[in-house]
């Protein structure tokens, strides 16, 4: 089957007659369409379509010990593995609690083209004609919220999909594909317990009340 587009088989079949079998049949033998002379001719043609497949990476960075209020990098990587041009390719990104979406930009490679090179919040584009081979890859950045609970997962989806007919993902399943991210806030910080300290005042008092005690003590020694 061709790489790039569908193969089509052609099988022909003919039926004749001689003389010998049927010397008068033979002599007026025709075929029903047209009427032409024998031998009778058909073709069945059998066509064969290679369906797309497509291809989804999602990474963050920092993805741990993330502190309330930073910002993070989302790497998102659509690519057509298949081996024909996958059309109308849907690529976006969902939402996430505690994170605000910022802005994104789009590089594309391997005869690919991005069409917007950038823009803000969740990404929701879709690309016309993906060639084989070909790849977008989108830096998105983010900021984890503020009152974000400390030690908590915040996961962010990317997908990509298309509408032709068995179009499938790398892992073998049908589309969309997706792929997920997830980061992990910091864990809340141990923080010491400062332990009151005595004024100079009660110092002189504890002093005091230490130089009695050992002065009563000593007087009871002496006594034995």
């Amino acid at each position: 089957i061709n790489a790039n587009a569908a193969s089509t088989l052609t099988n022909n079949a003919s039926v004749t007659m001689t003389a010998s079998e049927n010397t008068q049949t033979a002599i007026n033998a025709t075929c029903v369409a047209g009427e032409t002379p024998v031998p009778c001719t058909a073709a069945a043609v059998f066509t064969a379509t290679v369906p797309p497949k497509l291809s989804i990476t999602n990474s963050v960075t920092p993805s741990s010990n993330v502190s309330p209020g930073a910002e993070v990098t989302y790497a998102i990587v659509a690519s057509n593995v298949g081996e024909v041009v996958a059309s109308n390719v849907t690529i976006q990104t969902d939402t996430a609690p505690n994170l605000t979406l910022g802005s994104w930009t789009c590089t594309a490679s391997n005869g690919a083209t991005c069409p917007t090179a950038s823009g803000t919040g969740a990404i929701n584009m879709v690309v016309p004609g993906l060639p084989v081979g070909g790849t977008l890859t989108f830096a998105l950045k983010a900021t984890v919220s503020a009152n974000a609970a400390t030690g908590s997962s915040i996961e962010l989806n990317a997908s990509s999909t298309t509408s032709m007919t068995g179009a499938s993902c790398a892992s073998g399943v049908v589309v969309p594909c997706s792929a997920a991210a997830t980061l992990q806030t910091a864990t809340a910080a141990l923080t010491a317990t400062p332990v009151p300290s005595l004024g100079q005042w009660s110092l002189m008092l504890l002093s005091l009340m230490l130089a009695g005690f050992a002065v009563i003590g000593l007087g009871r020694f002496n006594m034995h």
